[in-house]
């Protein structure tokens, strides 16, 4: 657990990605992850880096989603559904 000294609840990894990206749906639990990142100076700088890491990988394959899917991978699904008849 990251800061469960300072907040009375364990804060995971997984809490502050889950805070990241607004998945935390305990509005008890956010308050938690909240007043850890305001008393925990070396929490505060790794999620820091967390929320860094999390732009760059957001903004490397947003580009993706808007592009078109290739005509021979269209081709494959059709085929493999003919063959699912």
């Amino acid at each position: 657990m990251l800061a469960e000294a300072m907040t009375g609840q364990d804060i995971t990894y997984q809490d502050l990605w889950d805070y990241l990206e607004g998945a935390l749906s305990e509005p008890e639990k956010r308050r938690a992850v909240e007043r850890a990142l305001e008393c925990d100076a070396a929490l505060a700088d790794e999620f820091t880096l967390m929320r860094a890491q999390h732009r760059v990988l957001s903004q490397a394959d947003a580009g993706v989603l808007e592009e078109k899917v290739p005509e021979r991978l269209l081709d494959v699904v059709r085929r493999a559904r003919l063959r699912a008849l």
